[in-house]
């Protein structure tokens, strides 16, 4: 294995921890933010379920951020 291996399969792991960071931000804004627990449960099922389209996760990240 050389270096510029290493190099692509450090990008690729950093990208990685870096989508599944984006990707559970709502279900960590919405502990954050102090919802009780069946809100939190919509937000985590709306953001893994619908996740996938940009509008599921941004109607989780909105319903997380509301107070």
């Amino acid at each position: 294995m050389n270096v510029s291996n290493l190099i692509i399969y450090i990008k690729y792991i950093v990208a990685i921890i870096l989508v599944v960071a984006v990707f559970c931000a709502p279900a960590y804004l919405a502990g954050q933010t102090g919802r009780d627990k069946t809100d939190m449960t919509k937000i985590r099922v709306g953001s893994w379920l619908l996740g996938w389209s940009i509008i599921g996760w941004l109607w989780a990240l909105f319903k997380a951020s509301k107070k």
